[in-house]
């Protein structure tokens, strides 16, 4: 069985909230599992600017077989965002942190790129921080750097990429 509730509500024409809730029970052979589910989003898509904040949780009982095993049994919050700072100029960025309900093992992530575009080609510089805290005390760090360009050939029908990533792992 599958209980839910769902909230969609436009706030005005450039924001979105939705929120549900929902909660499974099932029976499979004679052992009955039930787990629950729930996720706030809000969304806001402006003229320069788009940013989106969100909050999941779902238990490692919640389903009924169809979900993504990753989302299985993890809290996440985070937020993302996108926006145009010049003529050619964007820039973008995230945050976020999850959190394992069973092991309660921690994940935090950010990162920020800037990009250029003119005429076909495009120029992008990031930078993304990713941090792991266990609960057995042990921690781990990795900080990437990349730089990437694009060009457009063929009357925009062939796009050519190169990108260089450089990682500094924490030992």
């Amino acid at each position: 069985d599958l209980t839910g509730a769902d909230l969609r509500w436009q706030i005005n024409d450039q924001t979105l909230l939705t929120a549900e809730i929902a909660q499974t029970n099932s029976i499979v052979g004679t052992e009955e599992t039930r787990g629950k589910a729930h996720s706030v989003e809000l969304e806001h898509n402006g003229e320069r600017i788009d940013v989106r904040a969100f909050m999941r949780e779902v238990e490692d009982s919640y389903g009924l077989g169809y979900q993504a095993a990753a989302d299985s049994g993890i809290r996440r919050l985070g937020i993302d965002a996108r926006g145009q700072v010049g003529e050619r100029v964007f820039v973008e960025g995230e945050a976020g942190w999850q959190q394992n309900l069973e092991t309660r093992d921690i994940r935090n992530l950010a990162s920020a790129r800037v990009r250029y575009e003119l005429s076909g080609f495009t120029g992008s510089l990031g930078v993304t921080h990713a941090s792991d805290e266990f609960d057995s005390g042990e921690s781990r760090t990795s900080d990437l750097a990349e730089i990437g360009v694009a060009q457009k050939v063929f009357d925009g029908r062939v796009t050519l990429r190169a990108m260089r990533n450089g990682a500094s792992p924490d030992v």
